[in-house]
């Protein structure tokens, strides 16, 4: 699939999804496509199918010799370079880039609480995600004003894309 850079991640979920097909798109479906890519791309699908930037076949390019293609065969280093900090090497027109088989199921969840203890959060997050089956995201992120430990807050989100028996799986281990 070809897309201009301003293409927007819901853009490309509404185009790909009705032919059962699926870019890993930023977490937010706002996050621009050009610069997501260009900067690595770690969303929703990254733990299946590898960051955004690994999914690229070719970035349409201008700079001061004019508007070329570029892709692992035709420049190496300026590919790999665009595929991670691309922003500061060459103007990007538009992305080529691998789609997948849109997963049968994409569990998405968020839980934001207070709890007294952040160690002990970290300590059953971390126990938590090393027993969840592959290919699971989660992140554990503290949110708060306060300076100390345990006045933290924990807000935890996490998106799975696997089918309804994993997920069960993934329920009664947590």
């Amino acid at each position: 699939m070809c897309s201009q850079t301003g293409a927007q991640g819901h853009d490309v979920y509404k185009a790909t999804a009705p032919y059962g097909l699926h870019f890993n798109v930023g977490h937010s479906s706002s996050v621009g496509i050009g610069g997501y890519v260009l900067m690595g791309g770690h969303g929703w699908g990254s733990t299946a199918f590898g960051p955004a930037c690994e999914n690229v076949l070719a970035f349409r390019v201008v700079n001061e010799t004019g508007v070329y293609s570029v892709t692992a065969a035709s420049d190496l280093d300026l590919f790999w370079g665009l595929k991670g900090a691309g922003q500061w090497l060459a103007v990007v027109l538009d992305i080529t880039v691998r789609l997948h088989p849109l997963p049968p199921m994409l569990r998405t969840s968020q839980t934001a609480s207070g709890f007294p203890d952040a160690q002990e959060v970290s300590a059953w997050w971390a126990d938590w995600q090393a027993r969840a089956p592959n290919p699971i995201e989660s992140f554990l992120i503290f949110v708060g004003e306060s300076e100390s430990v345990r006045d933290v807050g924990l807000a935890r989100a996490g998106c799975w894309a696997a089918t309804s028996g994993h997920w069960s799986t993934l329920v009664n281990a947590g």
